[in-house]
Parts: structure tokens; C-alpha cells; sequence
């Protein structure tokens, strides 16, 4: 689009219809059939309108401010509000209380297209109604509103036919998500209403304090609602809560490994192994837990640093800290068939990352070690890793060997890359078919973080790049083999 507007509407089923329309609907029952009707009685409200206010003295301004500030105020005229600002819409689509059980639309349009567009501006709209649409853009003399909304009208005649418009539906389920997100982004009744009305309305009898003035909230109720943010995939919300029990528990070393989780999420890693090193750092001196529950914790700790140091390509980091989840789980006494489940699985996901990190600094003996450690022969994800490490190290037929195997294993999705890898390598004895440098498919991306009550396990980190096989090597090699 060249210049798009929008407009959030908070039920779904209103059209985009004036206010002069909606108030010819509660006075006519049903609405004049025809349409030239509907026109002749919309333009005798404008006249009565602009009659009216010129009465009590503002002759000097021109007809369309006039009605831009009449329909600032709240009257019903022939104008529908637009914003340049698709978070405003959106706003208005989500944040009116008595629709929030009603799914709201976002609709967008295309003012810069002169098919459909023409300026107010350049024409004398309210003597003749055009054949296209108009758009009219209102001074910023009425007030802070305009500009800090970025409002813009549209006249309608007498409505907005939808096909001129890309229509978003927002669930009702979504709107209070929406308007918590927004409000971090600054979009708010306090900061789109900023003018006497505005804040007479934002500090109504009935409407709770915010800010600075509102009750501190207790460090149970801030995690409750972190936690549920995390997982609704509010990152930023979840953040801005956890950083709130950071502030509140300073020696909370749970806190540190939320806030962690939450920047890692966002991609921020270099913050999250600040987070991370803190709550490292916390629980160690905590004595008041049980040894097994304090290695328990440190595993999960370092896991999730390593996951972060390898995000920033920091392999060495990653290996040590992946070192430490594995030391620390096997310092875990707990006789617990639920916890003991939970310590292998951490400690296999801890094996397979570390194999990936070996794997990329070249260290392929140890690597081979850590996939086999992390499922070997019964997995297709370390069977391709194993794969790749041998056909690094120029090993080609134990390369395909577990290619092979990988093939018949789970999860599948693996298995069919492990199937590419093998029938890449058995075609690359067709050396004319061939580059002199063959690309494959690289090892599936580390196990992702280990969550708090969000349960464990993440998306992970992107798939590694596959080796490089130089054909001739590979051709003299097995020629040798």
C-alpha cells in the first residue's frame, strides 16, 4: 500500500458506517430504501450542524473544521475516524470493556490510491459528493488527541464499502492480551487522550489506580501472572513481570532464571547470561535446600546459559556449561521415578548440545562421544550428528553406516533428512552430476531451554550448516577404503 490507514472497530459485525448513520437508525425505523435519500438527510444534519456551532460563533473557521471539531467532541457527523497508526486501531479494536466478549475487526485501507481516493483538501467535499471516497486530513490546532493519534477521516457516502479494504479479525479471546501488550508499548487511554476529557476519563470514581499511586503487588501474584505471559508467548510482558519479583526479591535466584528464560526467548542473549549467571551465582550460597535440589536447579541453570552462549557462536563457553549440567545431575540422590526421568532427559539434551558445540569446534572425537552418550544408534537426531562428525572427519563409510540407521529411527522428521545425507553420499560417486563441493544437510538445532513451571523444553536453536564434501577426497578416499 502507498498510504495506509487504519481503523479498530470493537465488534465485529458493525460495518464502517458514519455516526450520522447510526443516529438515522435509532430515528428512522427501518432507514429511507434509497440511498439518494439517506445522502439528502445526511447532508441536512451537517447543514443543521454547521448552522448551529456557526450560531455560537466560530464564522471565521471554514465548514470542514468545523465538522473535523465537531466529530473531535463526539458528534455525529458524516466523518469516520482513520489512524496512521496501526497500534492505535488496534487499541480501539480491543480495549472497550463492554465488547470484550465480541470479536473486534481491524480494517485497512489504501488512502494513496487515487482509484478509489480523492483529497478533501483539494475539493469542496460537503457541497457535492464526489464519485471516490474522501479522505481529510484535520488540523493539528484542535488539540493533542489529533496529533498523538494520528487521526485522519474519511467521508463516508453514506458508507465504506468493505472490498475496498483488507479486513483482520481480532478474537475476542485476544483483546485483553493485546491491550497488556500495547500498554508496554505506550499505547494507552492515558497517552491516546491526552487533554482535559481525557484525563477526566481516565480518573472516573470506578477506575482502579495505575503506576506509581497502585497498591505494590505481592512477589506470588507478579510471578503467577509472569508465568502465565511466558505461556501465552508474551515474552515482553513475561519480562516486565519478572524483572518486577528481580527488583522485589533481590536474592531470589528463581527470579534471575525467569528473567533469563524471558530474554532468551526475546533473542536477547547477552542479557540472558547476565540473568543466568546471577541466579548461578545466588544458589550456590543457598543453604537452606537440599544438596540434590540445589544440583537439580544449577543443571538447569547452566543449560540454559549454554543454549544462550551457543546462540552468540560461543562453543567453548557452551561446552563448559553443558559439562556443568551433566556434573550436576549425576550428583542427584533422589530415588524418585518422576525426578530420575527428568535428570536423564536433562542430561541427554545436555549431551546432544554439547555435541553440537564440540561438533562446530572441531572437536569430532569428543563430539562422537557426546552423541553417543546423547541416544547413539536410537535416535535419527545423533545419528545424523554422528553421521556428519565422521563425514567431517572424512570417515565415509561410517558416514553412511549411520545414515543408514538413522533412517529407521524417531523422530522421523531427522530420519528424512538422515535419508538425504545417505543418498547424497551414494550419489556422489557420479562425479559429472556433480559441483566439486557438495553441501549436506547439517545437525537438527540444540534442545531448547528448560523452562520453570511452563514445563521443560523449548523450540531450540536453529539447525547447524552441514559439512562440505570435496568430491575428489571423497573418490580417492574410497578408492583407497
Amino acid at each position: 500500500m502507498v498510504r495506509p490507514i487504519y481503523r479498530g472497530q470493537a465488534d465485529e459485525n458493525w460495518g464502517l458506517e458514519s455516526g450520522i448513520i447510526r443516529r438515522l437508525k435509532k430515528t428512522y425505523d427501518p432507514l429511507p430504501p434509497n440511498e439518494q435519500d439517506c445522502l439528502k438527510l445526511v447532508q441536512y444534519h451537517q447543514n443543521e450542524l454547521l448552522t448551529r456551532q456557526k450560531i455560537i460563533g466560530t464564522e471565521h473557521a471554514t465548514d470542514e473544521k468545523i465538522l473535523s471539531e465537531l466529530q473531535h467532541h463526539g458528534a455525529a457527523t458524516q466523518l469516520l475516524d482513520f489512524t496512521k497508526d496501526p497500534l492505535v486501531a488496534l487499541w480501539f479494536a480491543c480495549s472497550d470493556v463492554k465488547y470484550s466478549d465480541i470479536d473486534g475487526k481491524l480494517f485497512i485501507t489504501d488512502i494513496g490510491s487515487s482509484s478509489y481516493f480523492t483529497n478533501g483538501r483539494d475539493i469542496e467535499w460537503l457541497k457535492e459528493l464526489p464519485q471516490r471516497y474522501v479522505f481529510y486530513e484535520p488540523v493539528l490546532s484542535l488539540g493533542n488527541r489529533i496529533l498523538i493519534q494520528k487521526s485522519i477521516f474519511v467521508v463516508c457516502s453514506p458508507y465504506i464499502s468493505e472490498t475496498i479494504c483488507k479486513v483482520i479479525t481480532i478474537s475476542a479471546n485476544d483483546k485483553a492480551k493485546i491491550c497488556q501488550e500495547l500498554e508496554l508499548m505506550g499505547v494507552s487511554e492515558e497517552e491516546l487522550f491526552p487533554d482535559l476529557p481525557g484525563v477526566a476519563e481516565c480518573n472516573k470514581w470506578w477506575k482502579p489506580f495505575k503506576h506509581k499511586y497502585a497498591k505494590k503487588r505481592d512477589p506470588l501474584t507478579i510471578r503467577r501472572e509472569g508465568n502465565k505471559a511466558f505461556r501465552n508467548k508474551l515474552f515482553k510482558l513475561a519480562l516486565t513481570n519478572f524483572k518486577e519479583l528481580v527488583d522485589l526479591e533481590s536474592k531470589n535466584f528463581e527470579a534471575y532464571w525467569l528473567a533469563g528464560n524471558a530474554h532468551a526467548e526475546l533473542k536477547e542473549f547477552e542479557k540472558a547470561i547476565e540473568y543466568y549467571s546471577e541466579a548461578i551465582r545466588l544458589i550456590k550460597k543457598t543453604c537452606y535446600l537440599e544438596p540434590w535440589f540445589i544440583h537439580f536447579y544449577l543443571g538447569t541453570y547452566f543449560f540454559n546459559r549454554g543454549n544462550s552462549n551457543a546462540a552468540l557462536n560461543k562453543h567453548k563457553e557452551a561446552i563448559k556449561d553443558f559439562t556443568e549440567v551433566i556434573e550436576n545431575t549425576k550428583k542427584v540422590t533422589k530415588n524418585d521415578g518422576e525426578w530420575i526421568a527428568l535428570l536423564k532427559r536433562l542430561e541427554r539434551d545436555a549431551q546432544y548440545n554439547m555435541g553440537n558445540s564440540q561438533y562446530l569446534c572441531e572437536l569430532y572425537s569428543d563430539a562422537i562421544v557426546s552423541f553417543t552418550r546423547a541416544g547413539g544408534e536410537n535416535r535419527s537426531d545423533t545419528c545424523l550428528g554422528m553421521g556428519n562428525t565422521f563425514l567431517a572427519r572424512k570417515d565415509y563409510v561410517k558416514a553412511q553406516n549411520y545414515y543408514s540407521i538413522g533412517q529407521e529411527k524417531e523422530p522421523k522428521s531427522i530420519a528424512s533428512q538422515c535419508t538425504s545425507n545417505a543418498l547424497l553420499l551414494r550419489d556422489v560417486y557420479n562425479k559429472a552430476k556433480m559441483n566439486k563441493w557438495v553441501p549436506f544437510i547439517g545437525n537438527r538445532g540444540n534442545f531448547g531451554n528448560w523452562g520453570s513451571e511452563t514445563g521443560v523444553g523449548g523450540t531450540g536453536y536453529p539447525g547447524l550448516k552441514g559439512p562440505l564434501l570435496n568430491v575428489d577426497d571423497y573418490i580417492k578416499g574410497m578408492s583407497i577404503k
